[in-house]
C-alpha cells in the first residue's frame, strides 16, 4: 500500500510540474523606447517701440515655438486667438507657447 501512495505522489508532482512548466510565461524583455520629442520652431524676434521684426511668423498648429527676443523697452508679446499674453521683461526674453488652431492671427504689444 505504501508503495501505491509513493507512486500516486509521484504521478502527481509529475502532473503539477508539468502544468506550472507549460503555463509559464515567457518574458522577453523589450529595449527602452525612446522618447520622441516634437521639433521646436525657433524664431529671433526683435521689438521696440511700435514694432516687431519680423512683423509677421508662419507656424503650424501643434507645433512648439520658441521667440527669442531682442526688446528694448517694455512690451507684451500678446495673439489673442490663442491666449497668448507674455510680459517681454529684460533685454532677451523667451516666448514658448503651441499653437492650438489654424487661422492667421495678429500679434501685439497690449501696452498702450
Amino acid at each position: 500500500m505504501n508503495k501505491k501512495i509513493t507512486i500516486g505522489f509521484i504521478i502527481l508532482a509529475i502532473i503539477i510540474g508539468g502544468y506550472l512548466i507549460l503555463q509559464r510565461e515567457t518574458v522577453v524583455p523589450t529595449p527602452p523606447q525612446e522618447i520622441q520629442t516634437a521639433p521646436v520652431k525657433e524664431i529671433e524676434m526683435a521689438s521696440g517701440n511700435f514694432f516687431f521684426n519680423p512683423n509677421s511668423i508662419t507656424v503650424k498648429k501643434g507645433e512648439s515655438v520658441r521667440i527669442s527676443f531682442t526688446n528694448v523697452g517694455i512690451h507684451t508679446f500678446t495673439i489673442d486667438e490663442l491666449g497668448v499674453d507674455v510680459p517681454l521683461r529684460g533685454s532677451s526674453p523667451v516666448v514658448e507657447f503651441v499653437p492650438t488652431k489654424t487661422g492667421t492671427f495678429q500679434f501685439y504689444c497690449a501696452i498702450p
